[in-house]
């Protein structure tokens, strides 16, 4: 029998367009729709039937090419594109609505053929109690094996629980109509005998093989119940499972039934022990195969051993007192660098001008000194850089040596000038100039987008590279006790997708593209996430590039400057009004508190006009990005790029970072042209056409999300490129990106275009939505393998997680829990703000209190002033540690709604760490952050590299001699569904996270146990002692030297 119907692909000179259910635009790939013909070969309408006609001929809104407006025909029928093919689901007819999810009955009917039934239909009818429930009807094939047990147990693991029939009923001959169809209207009731699969005659069967057993014990201990009440055909999520026990009971089973490469998502894709159990054994008959090659390609030949498998010390303390200052001056002289308010030739300018020349040299002068204040930040972290750290040579060096302390200024002073001053220079020539001085060897032509960057020294581009958004090179990792630097090359017309990293040793040939959250081989070979392919040709003319640079480096980047500092300038202004005119009539303390208040003054108006300045910008200026069109002249080009710079900036970044899952976020998004539904739960995400964003009701968006909206990148896959070039094909742009009504995107997932995430269905953290993917209601996918997310399994909370979701939606539709809520998150945000600022007005009294300007001239006030500063920053990190104390107390693993006091807590105090976020930074590498760490209730060893992302300290345990790398996360936390869900991590002693990589909740990391970058650890997983991982997710490899 068949399982799919498929119809083939268009002839030649035909189109065939799949339109989306829910509104007039293309499907993505797998994704159920109606089937539309185009073309000169379609008819011209029905004959006197002009009702018809309107119903069944559209506008082509595919076709940007052609002067005549093309029209499709709507056949009626379902189907989605699988493989380049078109394959059948039935008719719209026959499409349903149960529980609020629609249903293509012939989904469901071709799950009932797959288990070899000859013919099947579906249909919707009263069940118990009168409700709708589907009922499935089918014929045995030939050999008559097509019993309602295989029936139903295909059933359950090609569909979601709200797309799986309450009853099936098997029929010797289906019965039909003249034409030979399936009469549906005479198609008997369904007997009590063909009920539910819980009220079904077939008896309970238990496990029964020695596998079967050993995966029941194992699962009835991280249950916590008796193992005979564990039958072989029961799905663990209903047994009460969790993802995090999925975790942990996958971690002894590769233990105790020596199965390491026993894959994380094994359980979740074989959900039964009847289904898990063959796949156990597999696994078991391949560990003495994999073990044999290790030891012969790597345990056998000790020279060629790569570095994740040569745990050794470097034998020096973090804790020695030359180490402790060293470290103290650097955590200084950064501070100055990071956060130099106070030293701004703009302010500073303004102020004395003001003073001596009056309002309107002061304006004058503003253009002047935005550019000063660009420059003055590039030349002093370029200055630094050079005098400070000098030029990094690759190689391995002891952690906690004069080496790694250059190094890490460098790193600090780097990361720095990549998500603060970078952005405004982006894709520009000025931007490869900047990479230059820095050290990088960047060829002509490149286009290189923000990006994660922090030895520059160390990074070789070929001649017209591109280089997408977020992307890491990350040629350094800490590793073993030591510091190892090495080269990241790209070739010549190259390409990195977004969110992609490369490690050091990468070597990207000329011409090829590294695709959005993957890798290319590197240190270790090729291990992880390696995607790589033909990268896309640019249709454009090498002039057309060249003039757009000139363009964008003479007039963008000062119109970007300009545009940026505005808003600053104009809040400065009405408070140095405000504090002139109440200079004379206070006193000396009255005027100190009223100064100290004009900060928050200046924080809101700054924060006001400068988004009120980026909504203006985008309606006047830059306007609608429609999807579908192209940018094909300057004027249309220049606008985006003038667009991207300012929704990129960090200033744009903080803004957002303060006002999350606040309604004043989504009206921001709502005003900047991207549609938005009631009661988003909306994090800050990168995009810049946010005209082709679509979210719906009740959607939850994490942080760090990319969205790219434009498929003419490198990157696009080569079947959408070919498919594009085929006349009448569709062709690249502008693609719409669409979350539906309860849909999850959990931090740091990229969305590439035409990608399509359905009704509640949830994309894991650090997932990839590859271009034009579509994501079936309730399924749960995560990460990134062979260029898009991996299929865990579909959502079936317990009725606990029930109860606690079903109480976070009650929540989110009160209108005044949702309003307080509101209320109390942007009240907060707008007093956390101007803090950082008030720290700079406080240096100043303090240090106008001791001496007189007059008196002890200009030079002793500008050195005062950032020592006290520095002073005043690390009592503000001393006040955060108090804060979480008193606010939080010690964080316990649990699952919390949204919405509730613990919510509340949660959220504020994210937002108060917001305030000391730059010194936060600084301390990254240094023995400071593990004392700052343990002030906040982690339990943390000795010698520990710590310069990760972690926000429930109380959670982690980490040991001795632990190395996490840069832009690594920890957090204990996950959000699914508005629940928060925490769970504790440990990692223990000697254990390496390299930069990149993420341990989810629950995850345990055993001695000498390594994460190679850009890696992902499933919740509840334990890393093996001394195993190295890689991927996303990750999974047990075999790393090869690079000597080898």
């Amino acid at each position: 029998a068949l399982s799919r119907i498929s119809a083939g692909s268009p002839m030649a000179g035909s189109k065939a367009v799949l339109v989306a259910l829910r509104d007039r635009r293309a499907a993505a790939a797998l994704e159920p729709a109606e089937i539309a013909f185009g073309g000169p070969f379609i008819a011209r309408g029905y004959l006197g039937r002009p009702d018809l006609d309107q119903k069944a001929f559209v506008p082509d809104f595919t076709d940007f090419t052609c002067a005549e407006e093309g029209r499709l025909y709507l056949t009626g029928d379902l189907g989605r594109w699988r493989e380049g093919q078109v394959e059948l689901l039935g008719r719209r007819d026959f499409q349903v609505k149960l529980r609020g999810f629609r249903i293509e009955l012939g989904e469901v009917e071709a799950a009932v053929r797959s288990a070899g039934a000859r013919a099947a239909v579906c249909v919707l009818r009263p069940g118990a109690g009168g409700a709708p429930a589907l009922v499935a009807y089918y014929e045995p094939g030939a050999d008559g094996q097509a019993s309602e047990a295989a029936v139903r147990a295909a059933c359950g693991r090609l569909l979601p629980r709200y797309m799986q029939p309450q009853s099936v009923v098997q029929l010797s001959k289906l019965p039909r109509n003249g034409n030979g169809k399936v009469d549906r209207a005479k198609l008997p009731a369904p007997s009590p005998a063909s009920g539910t699969m819980a009220d079904g005659e077939a008896p309970v069967a238990f496990p029964e093989s020695p596998t079967e057993k050993a995966i029941a014990e194992i699962w009835a201990e991280v249950l916590g119940t008796d193992v005979r009440r564990i039958p072989a055909d029961a799905d663990f999520p209903e047994l009460g499972g969790t993802s995090l026990l999925v975790g942990r009971a996958t971690g002894l089973m590769r233990s105790r039934l020596r199965a390491p490469g026993l894959a994380g998502t094994a359980m979740y894709q074989h959900s039964t022990i009847r289904r898990l159990a063959p796949v156990v054994w597999a696994a078991r008959e391949q560990a003495a195969t994999v073990e044999a090659s290790v030891m012969e390609g790597v345990a056998c030949r000790m020279e060629v051993r790569p570095p994740a498998c040569q745990p050794m010390s470097a034998g020096l303390s973090s804790t020695r007192p030359w180490a402790l200052f060293v470290q103290l001056g650097g955590i200084f002289l950064l501070s100055i660098a990071v956060d130099s308010v106070g030293l701004s030739p703009l302010l500073w300018g303004m102020y004395f001008i003001h003073a001596r020349y009056g309002v309107a040299a002061m304006v004058a002068y503003f253009p002047l000194g935005a550019i000063l204040d660009l420059l003055v930040q590039l030349l002093m972290c370029i200055m630094l850089k050079w005098v400070v750290v000098g030029r990094l040579q690759p190689g391995r060096y002891p952690l906690w040596s004069t080496t790694y302390f250059k190094w890490w200024f460098g790193n600090v002073l780097m990361g720095h000038m990549t998500e603060s001053v970078l952005p405004m220079i982006a894709e520009t020539a000025l931007m490869n100039a900047c990479l230059r001085l820095c050290g990088a060897k960047v060829g002509k032509g490149s286009r290189v987008s923000v990006l994660h960057i922090a030895d520059p020294d160390l990074v070789i581009m070929g001649e017209g590279v591109t280089v997408g958004k977020f992307a890491m090179l990350s040629c350094s990792a800490v590793l073993h006790g030591h510091l190892h630097l090495g080269i990241v090359r790209l070739g010549n017309g190259s390409a990195l997708g977004p969110r992609a990293t490369l490690s050091q040793g990468a070597d990207v040939p000329a011409g090829r593209a590294v695709l959005p959250m993957s890798t290319a081989p590197g240190w270790h070979g090729a291990v992880g996430a390696v995607q790589v392919q033909d990268a896309l040709i640019d249709g454009g003319c090498v002039g057309f590039r060249e003039r757009q640079d000139v363009l964008r480096a003479v007039f963008g980047v000062p119109l970007v400057v300009v545009l940026t500092s505005a808003p600053s300038m104009a809040a400065w202004f009405l408070c140095l009004q405000l504090l002139l005119a109440a200079q004379e009539s206070l006193g000396p303390n009255a005027f100190f508190v009223y100064s100290m208040s004009l900060v928050w003054v200046y924080g809101s108006c700054a924060v006001i006009s400068f988004v009120a300045m980026v909504i203006l910008v985008k309606r006047l200026i830059v306007g609608r990005l429609r999807p579908g069109t192209c940018r094909s002249n300057h004027w249309a080009e220049f606008r985006h790029w003038v667009h991207a710079r300012l929704v990129e900036s960090r200033d744009f970044h903080d803004v957002c970072h303060l006002l999350v899952n606040t309604e004043l976020l989504s009206w921001i998004y709502r005003r900047l042209g991207a549609k938005i539904g009631r009661r988003v739960q909306i994090d800050n995400f990168h995009l810049v056409e946010h005209d082709c964003l679509d979210v719906r009701d009740y959607a939850v968006f994490g942080s760090e999300i990319v969205v790219c909206c434009d498929s003419r990148a490198p990157w696009t896959p080569a079947a959408a490129a070919a498919a594009a070039a085929v006349p009448r094909g569709r062709p690249l742009g502008l693609e719409t990106v669409q979350l539906c009504q309860g849909a999850n995107a959990l931090d740091h997932c990229v969305f590439l275009p035409g990608s399509v995430v359905d009704e509640r269905a949830v994309l894991g953290s650090c997932s990839l939505a590859h271009h034009r993917s579509y994501f079936p209601p309730l399924s749960i996918s995560s990460g990134s393998l062979r260029g898009r997310a991996v299929h865990l399994r579909n959502h079936n909370a317990t009725k606990a997680l029930q109860m606690l979701e079903d109480k976070a939606m009650q929540a989110l539709d009160s209108p005044v829990v949702w309003w307080r809520f509101n209320a109390f998150l942007i009240t907060l945000a707008l007093l956390v703000k101007p803090i950082a600022e008030a720290m700079w007005v406080l240096a100043f009294f303090a240090v106008g209190a001791v001496w007189d300007l007059e008196k002890c001239g200009l030079a002793v006030f500008v050195v005062s002033v950032p020592i006290i500063h520095f002073v005043l920053g690390v009592l503000e990190l001393v006040g955060q540690v108090g804060f979480k104390w008193l606010i939080m107390g010690r964080f316990r693993a649990g699952d919390h709604p949204f919405f509730g006091d613990y919510h509340c807590r949660w959220m504020a105090l994210m937002l108060i760490g917001h305030s000391a976020q730059a010194m936060t930074e600084i301390l990254q590498g240094t023995a400071f952050n593990a004392w700052f760490y343990r002030a906040n209730g982690a339990r943390v060893g000795r010698n520990c590299y710590l310069a990760g992302l972690v926000v429930e300290c109380d959670l982690l345990d980490i040991g001795d001699n632990v190395a996490i790398g840069h832009k690594c996360d920890t957090t204990c936390h996950t959000v699914e569904n508005m629940v928060i869900k925490l769970a504790p991590t440990h990692i223990e002693q000697g254990a390496c996270l390299l930069p990149g990589s993420f341990a989810m909740p629950g995850t345990v990391l055993e001695e000498e146990a390594v994460l190679l970058e850009h890696s992902q650890v499933l919740k509840g997983e334990t890393v093996p002692r001394g195993e190295v991982w890689a991927g996303m997710p990750a999974a047990r490899c075999c790393p090869q030297s690079a000597a080898a």
